[in-house]
């Protein structure tokens, strides 16, 4: 049975819904499906079951074209922007690098010691704070 008649059949969705809000639904079950992958997924590479960052469903659904390997990483990579976001640095920062936009700064290992722009840039540009090296 199509999801539009499984809603229409439980009083969800009104068999006269134009095709958009069809659409909407269709797109709100992906959402749904794919942020309990992100958990289960997240748990299982021992990260929060919760993004660090709120998704919409749209972000959610873009990920259906993604392996499972690219949803941990960019579980990931949402908790480090999250974490550098609050001014702390992330696990696995531990390379005092010189920025020469925001001077001493702490990237991941194997980073360069010296770099034109770095992700604490955007802490720089929005007036965050930045975490120094000693």
């Amino acid at each position: 049975m199509r999801l539009a008649a499984i809603l229409v059949q439980h009083g969800l969705l009104d068999a006269a819904s134009d095709p958009a809000t069809i659409q909407r639904v269709r797109m709100d079950a992906i959402a749904i499906e794919q942020a309990q992958r992100m958990r289960r997924l997240s748990l299982a590479a021992g990260l929060p079951a919760e993004p660090a960052m709120p998704l919409d469903s749209g972000d959610y659904a873009e990920l259906t074209a993604c392996t499972d390997i690219e949803v941990v990483a960019y579980a990931h990579s949402l908790r480090v922007r999250a974490e550098r976001w609050l001014g702390h640095v992330p696990v696995g920062w531990t390379l005092p690098s010189l920025c020469r936009g925001c001077g001493p700064v702490w990237l991941w290992l194997g980073a360069p010691s010296i770099v034109l722009a770095c992700p604490w840039c955007w802490n720089r540009k929005d007036g965050r704070p930045i975490p120094r090296p000693p």
